[in-house]
Protein backbone atom coordinates (compact mmCIF):
# COMPACT_ATOMS: atom_id res chain seq x y z
CA UNK A 1 0.00 0.00 0.00
CA UNK A 2 1.34 3.31 -0.99
CA UNK A 3 2.10 5.41 2.17
CA UNK A 4 -0.51 8.95 1.47
CA UNK A 5 2.27 10.92 3.03
CA UNK A 6 4.95 11.10 0.50
CA UNK A 7 2.66 10.87 -2.40
CA UNK A 8 4.08 13.36 -4.83
CA UNK A 9 2.58 15.74 -7.37
CA UNK A 10 1.52 15.11 -10.82
CA UNK A 11 3.81 16.80 -12.62
CA UNK A 12 7.09 14.84 -10.37
CA UNK A 13 5.43 11.44 -11.30
CA UNK A 14 5.01 12.29 -14.64
CA UNK A 15 7.82 11.04 -16.82
CA UNK A 16 8.51 13.54 -19.40
CA UNK A 17 10.71 11.37 -21.54
CA UNK A 18 8.00 8.67 -22.53
CA UNK A 19 4.91 10.45 -21.17
CA UNK A 20 4.17 8.11 -19.02
CA UNK A 21 3.66 8.00 -14.88
CA UNK A 22 3.57 5.78 -11.90
CA UNK A 23 0.35 4.58 -10.95
CA UNK A 24 -0.54 2.30 -7.94
CA UNK A 25 -1.13 -0.56 -10.48
CA UNK A 26 2.49 0.29 -11.84
CA UNK A 27 3.85 1.93 -15.24
CA UNK A 28 1.06 3.98 -17.17
CA UNK A 29 0.60 2.37 -20.73
CA UNK A 30 -1.96 5.28 -21.55
CA UNK A 31 -2.90 8.40 -20.26
CA UNK A 32 -6.21 10.28 -21.42
CA UNK A 33 -6.99 14.05 -20.29
CA UNK A 34 -10.12 14.34 -18.74
CA UNK A 35 -10.88 18.37 -18.79
CA UNK A 36 -8.71 20.66 -18.34
CA UNK A 37 -7.86 20.78 -14.56
CA UNK A 38 -5.45 17.35 -14.65
CA UNK A 39 -8.17 14.70 -14.35
CA UNK A 40 -6.22 11.73 -15.54
CA UNK A 41 -7.72 8.54 -17.05
CA UNK A 42 -4.85 6.18 -16.85
CA UNK A 43 -4.26 2.52 -17.83
CA UNK A 44 -1.26 -0.16 -17.06
CA UNK A 45 -0.77 -3.65 -18.06
CA UNK A 46 -2.87 -4.74 -15.32
CA UNK A 47 -5.08 -2.55 -14.12
CA UNK A 48 -6.37 1.17 -14.86
CA UNK A 49 -8.14 4.20 -12.88
CA UNK A 50 -8.23 8.27 -12.84
CA UNK A 51 -5.96 10.33 -11.05
CA UNK A 52 -7.74 13.32 -9.14
CA UNK A 53 -5.02 16.29 -8.36
CA UNK A 54 -4.28 17.37 -5.07
CA UNK A 55 -5.97 20.96 -5.60
CA UNK A 56 -8.97 19.35 -7.05
CA UNK A 57 -9.76 17.03 -4.00
CA UNK A 58 -12.33 19.44 -2.65
CA UNK A 59 -15.00 18.42 -4.68
CA UNK A 60 -15.32 14.59 -3.24
CA UNK A 61 -16.42 14.46 0.23
CA UNK A 62 -13.92 12.64 2.17
CA UNK A 63 -15.67 9.38 2.66
CA UNK A 64 -15.65 8.88 -0.95
CA UNK A 65 -11.82 9.62 -1.08
CA UNK A 66 -11.30 6.94 1.68
CA UNK A 67 -12.78 4.08 0.09
CA UNK A 68 -10.91 4.75 -2.91
CA UNK A 69 -7.74 5.10 -1.05
CA UNK A 70 -8.53 1.44 0.43
CA UNK A 71 -8.19 0.00 -3.28
CA UNK A 72 -5.45 2.29 -4.50
CA UNK A 73 -3.71 3.34 -1.44
CA UNK A 74 -4.20 7.15 -2.30
CA UNK A 75 -6.62 9.28 -2.16
CA UNK A 76 -5.63 10.73 -5.56
CA UNK A 77 -6.53 7.22 -7.49
CA UNK A 78 -9.98 6.21 -8.23
CA UNK A 79 -9.89 2.44 -9.66
CA UNK A 80 -11.11 1.66 -12.94
CA UNK A 81 -14.00 -1.12 -11.68
CA UNK A 82 -15.83 0.64 -8.70
CA UNK A 83 -14.26 3.80 -7.46
CA UNK A 84 -14.08 5.62 -10.75
CA UNK A 85 -17.77 6.16 -10.04
CA UNK A 86 -17.18 8.50 -7.14
CA UNK A 87 -15.37 10.79 -9.94
CA UNK A 88 -18.29 10.15 -12.19
CA UNK A 89 -20.59 11.83 -9.37
CA UNK A 90 -18.65 14.58 -8.51
CA UNK A 91 -16.78 15.92 -11.97
CA UNK A 92 -20.14 15.45 -13.71
CA UNK A 93 -19.21 17.34 -16.64
CA UNK A 94 -16.52 14.97 -17.21
CA UNK A 95 -18.55 12.00 -18.45
CA UNK A 96 -21.39 11.36 -20.92
CA UNK A 97 -25.11 10.92 -19.69
CA UNK A 98 -24.66 7.29 -19.92
CA UNK A 99 -21.61 7.05 -18.02
CA UNK A 100 -22.96 8.88 -15.11
CA UNK A 101 -26.34 6.46 -15.33
CA UNK A 102 -23.28 3.71 -14.89
CA UNK A 103 -21.66 5.37 -11.95
CA UNK A 104 -24.93 5.95 -9.98
CA UNK A 105 -25.37 2.32 -10.26
CA UNK A 106 -22.20 1.05 -9.23
CA UNK A 107 -22.48 3.28 -6.33
CA UNK A 108 -25.70 2.31 -5.66
CA UNK A 109 -24.58 -1.16 -5.62
CA UNK A 110 -21.94 -0.84 -3.74
CA UNK A 111 -24.29 0.53 -0.97
CA UNK A 112 -21.72 3.73 -0.52
CA UNK A 113 -23.39 6.65 1.13
CA UNK A 114 -21.83 9.68 -0.06
CA UNK A 115 -23.84 13.10 -0.27
CA UNK A 116 -25.32 13.73 -4.72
Amino acid sequence: MMNLSTMKPLEEILNPRASRMATPWGESQTIDKLGDDGVLAVTTASHGGIYVPRALLHRIPQAGQLWAAGWSGSVNWYEEDCAWSIVARYFPELFSEKDRGYAEETLQRLELRLPA
